[in-house]
């Protein structure tokens, strides 16, 4: 790097991401932090709730593939935002928050109880420019006397049509929440709205509030033809 180039990075924060900027001088690097963006307060202010107090519970930044300027942003308590990059504007994609009559998709979804609940995480599919395929984690609470199936009544282009629960895989224990794998399949992914249909792939039994199924990807060094290409 020569002097006077500027590297980038975003870092996420409660309420707000910052926005990280380290720039080559000589003889020392200069760190320079500030505000990048302002969340939307998703949380409750004040309480004496665990997440009280968390105005927004940003989880993730993952960056559309492609090189679309165009950042996907999990907020926990329900919200999947697109961020486009060079205006600085959300869009709130989807919403998973249909607890307690919200507008969101799930109505057993939980995120009050613990700091590992919610919209937990969101992989791309590598062919995702071709497919439209992405795939998300969130947690429910399987005693909520409510239908595990979403609701598309506020997102009406998601197509419901062969959309079904599967069984939970058993875990011994006690059962306080369930995980949910879904892939999502986007038929018009250039827009900011969803539009196309889901599939639920994976439940998951769990014995506690804490470590739920997390985390999803795919080897980033598998290309088509490979044995891993688009191995979840």
């Amino acid at each position: 790097m020569t002097p006077g180039n500027v590297l980038r990075a975003a870092a996420a924060g409660l309420g707000a991401s910052l926005f990280v900027v380290v720039a080559a001088q000589s003889p020392e690097p200069v760190v320079e932090i500030a505000d990048y963006m302002a969340m939307p307060i998703t949380g409750v202010i004040g309480g004496t709730g665990q997440t009280n107090g968390m105005l927004a519970r940003i989880n993730g930044f993952v960056e559309e593939p492609g090189g679309a300027d165009r950042v996907f942003v999990n907020d926990l308590n329900g919200p999947l935002y697109i961020l486009d990059k060079k205006s600085k504007q959300l869009t709130t994609y989807l919403d998973f928050n249909g607890r307690d009559n919200r507008p969101g998709l799930f109505r057993r979804f939980t995120f009050e109880a613990g700091y590992a609940n919610g919209l937990i995480s969101l992989a791309f599919d590598p062919d995702y420019r071709r497919n439209g395929r992405f795939y998300t984690v969130h947690l429910e609470e399987p005693t909520v006397a409510e239908s595990a199936l979403p609701n598309n009544a506020h997102v009406p282009a998601l197509s419901l049509t062969g959309y079904s629960t599967t069984t939970a895989v058993a875990t011994p224990g006690e059962i306080q929440r369930e995980a949910v794998l879904i892939e999502w399949t986007d038929s018009n992914s250039p827009n900011a709205a969803f539009e196309g249909s889901a599939r639920e792939l994976l439940r998951v039994q769990l014995n506690t509030r804490i470590h739920p199924l997390n985390a999803l990807s795919f080897n980033p060094t598998a290309r088509a033809g490979d044995p891993e290409w688009r191995v979840l």
